[in-house]
């Protein structure tokens, strides 16, 4: 038998980031949060505008990124498939706004009490001056 859970605050949003025009901020706060852990529907909406946001308020963000997922998107500038939109949004928010990193990785860091690595955008740029260093 699953036992129920009676969530500590439950929200409902109408507006992409769950901190805007929500309760969640004010309870994170009242209750000494400070790490905010994102997983869910979509990566380039919901969970980037959440992620923004709280980063840019001073939480530490963990983005779970396997528990997450995207749409395809078709307009005026182009096309992608949800796989290149998911990874995308997971490489902009590990550039600067939150760890990303699989359920499997996020537990064994919780079960260890070791703080989930900061994203560094100094970091992803060396990465990418490397990578353009290797391809040519």
């Amino acid at each position: 038998m699953i036992a129920a859970l009676t969530p500590s605050l439950l929200i409902q949003k109408t507006l992409p980031s769950a901190l805007v025009e929500t309760k969640l901020s004010d309870w994170l706060k009242t209750n000494h949060i400070n790490t905010l852990v994102v997983a869910g529907f979509m990566s380039q909406n919901c969970n980037e505008s959440t992620i923004r946001h709280a980063s840019q308020e001073g939480w530490a963000v963990e983005y779970i990124h396997d528990a997450s997922g995207a749409v395809s998107c078709k307009n005026s500038m182009g096309t992608l498939p949800a796989q290149m939109m998911h990874e995308a949004s997971c490489i902009v928010m590990q550039s600067r706004f939150a760890a990303v990193m699989s359920t499997d990785e996020w537990q064994a860091l919780v079960t260890k009490g070791i703080d989930a690595p900061k994203p560094s955008l100094f970091s992803s740029y060396l990465g990418s001056k490397q990578l353009a260093h290797l391809t040519g």
